[in-house]
């Protein structure tokens, strides 16, 4: 069974999840929240964003 690159894949988004985790694990008021709600959404959902 051959790799499919998920190793190298998550190995090079591990520091874009940490950044992530920590925005998620702060303790923000509403309006920081809309705006890394908005951030995290464009990182990863462009179809919705569109």
């Amino acid at each position: 069974m051959g790799g499919q690159g998920t190793v190298e894949m998550e190995t090079g988004n591990k520091p874009w999840m940490k950044i992530v985790a920590k925005l998620k694990a702060m303790t923000i008021n509403e309006k920081q929240n809309i705006e890394i709600s908005l951030f995290i959404m464009v990182s990863y959902d462009l179809d919705t964003f569109w």
